[in-house]
């Protein structure tokens, strides 16, 4: 369609005079009445009548009938132009595990909120796997998981690494270290971390010993965690967290694997989104998340 066309055809409406029409659309007469010949001329039809002596403008009946269309048009085009001024110049949909999206990257989403010019984020909170789809399926632009699985279209890059600790509550003379053997599997507040931890599990506490509490959330750990002889595996960066409800944390011997987090990416990234992405790497290299655990206790 025609959008000066459009443009003068509702200015005319509006001012009652091809001389008004100009003055609101910063046209001279002559421009005014050019688009509007071509508006009429896309059309096939005469829109405005056009005879002397009418002090007015008269819609011809084609001009009547075509006329809430273009007040339609009008509003509409109204809109998409306030909706455009306010996309951001740089935007990603970000989905990450529970653990991550409260304990981790807050300081990155911070960071790519300061940035200049700013990414805006639009995030959402899943489970491992199915972020892998939503990934494969460009429901997000980047995911951060637990687990490293193979899907075709996405590429999985190494993100965190962290020490897994006990969480206890209780005793403020606890020593820096606890033994396996000196937990009660049947009280502790299990959470299903990923693969090589559940198996690193399973050596060291036989399956049919552990209580039957099994959680999925850290928040739940960290309300349900009342009793002296209960205890969880937690990741080093929720530390803080729960460190806030005065409780405390020790090494394990043996020592749990590492917790390991993984950025995703689609193996062909939306054009709309490239330079995002290039922001969001720059800003995880400088905030150093490889080693952002190291040491923290």
């Amino acid at each position: 369609m025609n959008e000066r066309g459009m443009e003068a055809f509702t200015a005319i409406v509006m001012g009652q005079t091809l001389g008004r029409a100009a003055e609101l659309l910063n046209l001279t007469q002559s421009a005014v009445s050019h688009r509007l010949k071509d508006l009429e001329a896309e059309l096939g039809a005469i829109l405005i009548d056009r005879r002397k002596g009418l002090k007015a403008i008269r819609l011809t009946p084609a001009g009547q009938d075509f006329l809430p269309l273009a007040m339609q048009w009008q509003e509409l085009h109204g809109k998409v132009a306030g909706f455009a001024s306010k996309v951001p110049a740089h935007a990603l949909r970000i989905g990450s595990v529970d653990s991550m999206n409260n304990h981790i990257l807050p300081p990155l989403f911070q960071a790519l909120r300061e940035n200049e010019p700013p990414v805006f984020c639009e995030v959402s909170t899943s489970n491992s796997a199915v972020l892998y789809h939503k990934i494969e399926s460009r429901e997000v632009d980047v995911a951060f998981v637990l687990q490293e699985l193979h899907f075709p279209y996405v590429a999985a890059k190494p993100f965190t690494r962290e020490r897994m600790l006990v969480l206890r509550t209780g005793r403020d003379n606890l020593p820096e270290e606890v033994r396996a053997e000196d937990l009660e599997p049947r009280f502790e507040l299990r959470f299903p971390w990923a693969s090589p931890y559940q198996l690193w599990h399973d050596r060291v506490w036989p399956p049919e010993e552990v209580g039957e509490l099994s959680v999925d959330t850290l928040l739940l750990i960290r309300n349900l965690l009342r009793d002296e002889r209960q205890w969880a595996i937690i990741p080093e960066s929720s530390i803080p967290f729960m460190l806030e409800r005065n409780l405390k944390v020790q090494a394990l011997i043996p020592p749990p694997p590492d917790r390991l987090s993984y950025k995703l990416t689609h193996r062909y990234p939306k054009s709309t989104t490239v330079e995002a992405l290039e922001i969001l790497d720059h800003l995880i290299t400088k905030l150093d998340f490889v080693n952002a655990y190291a040491g923290l206790l």
